[in-house]
């Protein structure tokens, strides 16, 4: 969708519906305080580097 210019690729609606249960448990695991935030941005970070074959991010997150 175009409508507002590019999106992340996260950002699509396809990409949360398939990627929600995998959503739902990070959350899970969070709020449950069996992952430590750090560990958890780390692992998004290292999974979401290269999306599509494009390396992208926003906002600098990943030198948090």
């Amino acid at each position: 969708m175009d409508d507002d210019g590019p999106r992340a690729p996260s950002m699509s609606y396809q990409r949360i519906a398939e990627d929600l249960p995998e959503i739902g448990e990070g959350a899970a695991r969070l709020v449950e305080r069996r992952w430590p935030y750090r560990v958890a941005l780390a692992d998004h970070v290292r999974r979401m580097s290269t999306v599509g074959g494009v390396r992208w991010s926003i906002d600098d997150a990943h030198l948090l």
